[in-house]
């Protein structure tokens, strides 16, 4: 079992909102050496395992497809994995979440891997829960719906409003927040003027976000 990471709280209340759309200009396409976003897997086969552990959160936005999108992903995850798949479904992820799949993982073997489908910020809180239990990071396969969009040499950053768990460097709070990179936003804790940087944390699942200058 690996050592316990932690997880963003994801019961609390609204998430923040942007002060200011593009507080910091942000370039059409940057370079991937100048960022640590999620990498997300292309679509496609899985890799050879001998089971699949496939898990859904279907609280996608509607205006991205809402949950039947999340459905239609996995159900192509679904044909290109293993013969052997066990399909667990939620509607948002929380604490109980946690405590099930920690149940759940307990029964599974070596070969077997795990699939996440869902918003980038399930998938990511999802994917600490499994790291934290002992998976490696080849064991875990992503798929966002709500993600920036990449490509094989840079990423371009959309104008989405998906909700991201923000970082505070300042005070060390995790909270979500409808922003994007580039977007400025109010910290509920300490209250600092911060903006959303194109740096994520896997360990916290979290996008850093420092004070706005």
């Amino acid at each position: 079992m690996g050592a316990h990471v932690p997880v963003p709280d994801m019961t609390r209340g609204c998430p923040a909102v942007a002060l200011r759309r593009h507080a910091v200009r942000r370039p059409d396409g940057i370079s991937r050496s100048q960022t640590n976003v999620p990498e997300h897997e292309p679509d496609g086969a899985l890799p050879r395992a001998r089971g699949l552990l496939l898990v859904q959160v279907l609280d996608l936005p509607e205006s991205l497809g809402g949950a039947e999108a999340v459905r239609r992903e996995a159900a192509e995850v679904r044909a290109s994995g293993p013969a052997r798949v066990r399909d667990v479904e939620y509607t948002a992820f929380d604490e109980s979440v946690r405590e099930d799949l920690v149940a759940i993982t307990a029964q599974m073997t070596v070969g077997e891997i795990v699939a996440l489908v869902g918003s980038e910020r399930d998938v990511y809180a999802l994917r600490s829960v499994a790291l934290s239990l002992g998976f490696e990071p080849e064991e875990v396969v992503t798929r966002c719906l709500d993600r920036e969009t990449q490509s094989a040499d840079g990423v371009h950053w959309s104008s989405t409003d998906a909700v991201r768990e923000l970082f505070c460097v300042h005070c060390r709070d995790i909270f979500p927040a409808r922003a994007a990179v580039g977007d400025a936003v109010r910290c509920p804790t300490c209250q600092v003027v911060l903006v959303v940087e194109y740096n994520f944390s896997g360990h916290r699942a979290a996008y850093l976000a420092s004070q706005l200058r």
